[in-house]
């Protein structure tokens, strides 16, 4: 059985894309030839997985929508999209209902049924609400079903919205800068609830449902004097699923200061700081939530080339390490996420999707 356990098997698809499974180590699937992995999302019923990949090679153009099975991993479809995608953030969405999926690119936002048929565009340079320079970077899903589009321009970041049918919904809804957005997921698993960070040391965060926003100085709290993007206090944002905390991933500037902060979102206090890694050079690059709030996983990195993945029960405080890059390259990448289970955490590392088993 162990034997068979370690064996690696290679199931091709007809979209040259790889499915290599060893036990062991993590799960990987790879991008089709000439693409690389862009963006991920789990269907709300844990069923299904959307992989978006950007094609960074000759003669190779455009994205490539996929959706396959959870947890085989086997296509259902795919389809091919001539527009790129240009950000570091995942461009791909499931709606609240699991019915239909939504692909930002950089000038429009495309909405598939769950069956692969393309059912709507939004041109969203038409929006008088985006620039021409602006660069969209994900879309969520709100619960209500509309569809929120963080947006870049030129450093500073804010939201447009669009309703069921397209239309575009309110005003631009500012949110902070650019310079928390590298590894984070700033939306809460349902899309209802949006963390962002301006000025290096205020967090903020958005109830889309609402409209409220609130907002936090932690200048003291934190403890950094940031001077630069390389040296920004907060590197990483996550929220919990009922938008009851938010997770800050810091960097380190002198020994024991904390690299996590959990927040409350209500009054602004810290619940606890917790240190998941030695060495002073180190931040915490990536945060995310499991999908029923208990567990928070972490990947703290001494570089951009070198982090260890770490799992903290909420409950029970206890931290594990879960994978190390120097044991494992593909234990380092972004859009870090929990399957819908909490049975594995996702990521993406170039043109490979990994699946780290989440230790029981």
């Amino acid at each position: 059985m162990k034997t068979l356990r370690w064996a690696i098997c290679f199931v091709v698809s007809a979209t040259l894309a790889i499915v290599l499974t060893s036990c062991g180590g993590p799960r990987a699937l790879r991008a089709p030839s000439g693409y690389r992995c862009a963006g991920m999302a789990f269907s709300p019923d844990g069923s299904a997985l959307a992989m978006a990949y950007d094609a960074h090679k000759s003669p190779h153009r455009g994205m490539v929508l996929e959706l396959r099975a959870w947890p085989s991993l086997k296509r259902r479809w795919r389809v091919e999209v001539e527009e790129g995608y240009g950000s570091i953030m995942s461009p791909v969405a499931f709606s609240p209902g699991g019915d239909e999926l939504a692909l930002l690119t950089r000038s429009r936002l495309r909405r598939y049924a769950v069956k692969g048929e393309l059912i709507g565009e939004i041109p969203i340079r038409n929006d008088p609400r985006v620039a021409e320079e602006d660069i969209p970077l994900t879309v969520r899903y709100v619960p209500d079903g509309s569809l929120a589009v963080l947006v870049d321009r030129d450093g500073s970041l804010f939201l447009v919205r669009y309703g069921r049918e397209g239309n575009p919904s309110g005003d631009a809804i500012p949110v902070g800068d650019e310079s928390w957005i590298s590894w984070s997921r700033p939306f809460s698993a349902d899309g209802r609830f949006l963390a962002y960070v301006e000025e290096f040391h205020v967090v903020g965060l958005v109830d889309l449902v609402t409209g409220e926003v609130k907002k936090w100085d932690l200048r003291e709290k934190l403890g950094v004097k940031p001077s630069g993007a390389w040296l920004r206090a907060v590197w990483g944002v996550a929220v919990h699923p009922q938008g009851t905390e938010i997770a800050l991933g810091l960097r380190a500037d002198q020994p024991g200061l904390p690299r996590v902060i959990r927040l409350d979102a209500v009054s602004g206090e810290v619940i606890e700081e917790f240190l998941p890694a030695e060495g002073e050079d180190a931040f915490i690059c990536a945060l995310t939530y499991s999908r029923d709030g208990s567990l928070l996983a972490a990947m703290a990195c001494s570089s951009p080339f070198k982090g260890t993945l770490f799992l903290r029960s909420l409950a029970t405080g206890e931290l594990k390490p879960v994978c190390d890059s120097e044991k494992d390259e593909r234990c380092l990448g972004h859009h870090l996420t929990f399957s819908p289970q909490a049975r594995y955490l996702a990521l993406l590392h170039g043109d490979r999707a990994v699946f780290v088993e989440v230790p029981e």
